[in-house]
């Protein structure tokens, strides 16, 4: 419902660029007309494709790229280039924006590698001190708050498996990262884990054995009844992929879907038994769930791999209302109240 505005922006990717897109509304029918945006400005990254939204902080966009260079970049509102880095790693999800509470800014990003098995010479390549090996899962940067440009590299967290697919999620007042490996433990070497960072360090504080492929970021709904800003819940979603024996290999994108509630204590820490999990019978699900206020109360919304749209009680799970688009879904739950 956009009465009241006259235009509206937003992103869009056609897998090599990002366009910035201007939509013109009539107060009186609010409803988009198919067709009628008009192009502001288009940034493209020429050999690298892009697959996860930007994450935006103070005027400028953050984005790295999955397949075709292993860089990240900094842009403005423009699409004027601010600053570009290469990481060594690809990334699949929007980095998250960390705000401490000494106003220093903090860019932390998840990373896949899809060059082959990282080798004793391609481990070489370090960062402030930070090796490749280790930028393979989580890796945090400062941000140069005067202009936006990438300053030196934190910390970074190696994953347990063949890295981590999703955006990384936090608590409500940065001091630990909530993040999950992508694959699942009887395709690679290693066990997939439900990882929690201590964002000033890096340091793994808590590792869950996750039961199969975690495409989903995680999301923090704090607890209002106590005065911590580190206690409350977790969500987080994922798939339990199915064998192909034609090919002999797992799934990652069939089989059931699951969403686990876990509860977060003060210092950040999860219960390793969830609170709650819903089993979706239907598809994965595949990408984070988000809370939303709704006359029904706080509410979590996740989708599925088969389109399918529910809500639940964040305390019980309980299902209070679904719909079946009967289209893909693939993304990420936005709201507007």
């Amino acid at each position: 419902n956009f009465t009241g505005s006259d235009a509206f922006t937003y992103f869009v990717s056609d897998g090599d660029s990002y366009i910035f897109v201007t939509q013109n509304v009539s107060v009186s029918e609010p409803a988009v007309p198919a067709g009628q945006g008009s192009l502001a400005w288009e940034y493209e990254t020429v050999d690298g494709e892009i697959s996860g939204p930007p994450a935006y902080f103070n005027g400028v966009l953050y984005f790295g790229t999955f397949v075709g260079n292993t860089n990240i970049y900094a842009i403005d509102l423009l699409g004027n280039l601010i600053d570009i880095m290469n990481i060594g790693m690809n990334s699949e999800s929007a980095p998250l924006i960390n705000v401490h509470s000494d106003c220093t800014v903090q860019l932390v990003n998840n990373t896949v590698y899809n060059g082959g098995l990282l080798n004793e010479e391609t481990n070489t390549d370090i960062i402030d001190g930070v090796t490749l090996s280790e930028r393979l899962g989580t890796y945090a940067m400062n941000l140069n708050t005067s202009d936006g440009s990438f300053g030196t590299m934190d910390w970074g967290n190696s994953s347990s498996a063949f890295g981590r697919d999703s955006s990384p999620g936090t608590n409500t007042d940065g001091s630990v990262i909530y993040t999950a490996d992508v694959w699942h433990s009887e395709t690679q070497s290693g066990i997939p884990y439900l990882t929690v960072i201590d964002a000033e360090t890096g340091e793994t504080l808590q590792a869950i054995q996750r039961d199969g492929w975690t495409y989903s970021s995680s999301v923090f709904l704090p607890d209002y009844r106590t005065n911590s800003v580190r206690d409350g819940t977790v969500f987080i979603g994922g798939a339990k992929p199915d064998f192909d024996d034609s090919i002999g290999i797992w799934d990652g994108n069939g089989g059931t879907g699951v969403i686990r509630a876990y509860h977060a204590n003060s210092d950040g820490l999860l219960d390793e038994t969830p609170v709650w999990e819903f089993v979706d019978l239907e598809a994965p699900i595949n990408r984070g769930p988000s809370v939303v206020q709704s006359p029904f109360g706080t509410l979590i919304l996740f989708g599925n791999g088969a389109g399918s749209l529910r809500a639940a009680n964040p305390e019980t799970g309980e299902i209070v209302w679904e719909v079946h688009t009967g289209s893909v879904g693939f993304g990420t739950i936005v709201s507007s109240n």
